[in-house]
């Protein structure tokens, strides 16, 4: 599943959460120079769970109550951009949007800071060497982002005063800024494909020494129901469409069920 802060919410726990690979890995990248620390860049999607009216609200405290220069260029769309838009231009903020772009990560560098919430864009922005900040607005998302391998080499934050405050930070202090980044780009370096692909392998050898779990009688004619009850519900047209031309008989084979098991409890 995408990462083991989900296992409290679906109480299920799993046997293994495995990292992605980056491609081109961090190693593979071309460090580029850090630009002033004046603006961010956001990638992902412009909706309210996204963490996007944090965002702007921190550029508004940061340029409108700091005096700072600094501004935001949004790389994404959405329902709020409608919205946002006009909040940019009532307020003068300086929030360039770009809309959906093509390979969009490849702007991370642009700028400074990487307002991100998105594992994989977190990542990306890690081993391109950006400070990451990122909001969360509620607790599953404060899980996603401060509950992963990479939280501890990121900055969340609940609000755009909160965030206006630890940009301002690492805007005065330099140095913190590059050991956090350091810190995260040797995180990075370690999400390669052919390290997720050993985890994989390694995994199913494993899993294939052991004896193979037997499910009892009754345990399979419950699968066996629940099969029943999805394909009703219409959940998968393609798999309904298919369960329902096997007779009873038929059915119970494919579970490995006697051949009476469907029709005698029907």
């Amino acid at each position: 599943h995408d990462g083991c802060f989900i296992e409290k919410y679906l109480g299920v726990k799993p046997d293994l959460c495995p990292d992605q690979g980056l491609s081109p890995s961090a190693d593979e990248m071309t460090p580029l120079p850090e630009p002033d620390p004046t603006s961010a860049v956001y990638i992902g999607r412009v909706e309210p769970d996204s963490g996007i009216r944090i965002y702007l609200d921190a550029v508004r405290r940061l340029t409108t109550e700091q005096g700072r220069d600094f501004r935001l260029h949004v790389y994404g769309d959405g329902s709020l951009m409608p919205e946002l838009r006009d909040l940019v231009a009532r307020e003068s903020l300086p929030v360039i949007f770009h809309g959906w772009v093509l390979d969009a990560q490849r702007h991370i560098t642009d700028s400074c800071f990487a307002f991100i919430d998105g594992r994989m864009a977190i990542q990306e922005a890690m081993a391109r060497r950006r400070l990451v900040l990122a909001a969360y607005v509620n607790p599953l998302k404060h899980d996603y982002v401060a509950g992963e391998a990479f939280g501890p080499y990121l900055v969340p934050v609940a609000t755009g005063a909160e965030l206006a405050e630890r940009v301002a930070h690492f805007i005065d202090h330099p140095h913190e800024r590059a050991a956090l980044v350091e810190k995260a780009y040797e995180h990075a370096r370690t999400l390669t494909w052919s390290r997720a692909a050993e985890t994989y392998v390694s995994f199913w050898q494993e899993r294939l020494a052991c004896p193979a779990p037997q499910l009892s009688w009754t345990a399979r004619l419950k699968l066996a129901w629940h099969l029943e009850r999805e394909a009703h519900r219409g959940l998968d047209p393609g798999h309904r469409s298919f369960w329902h031309r096997l007779g009873d008989s038929e059915r119970a084979s494919e579970l490995g069920l006697p051949p009476r098991a469907l029709s005698e409890t029907v």
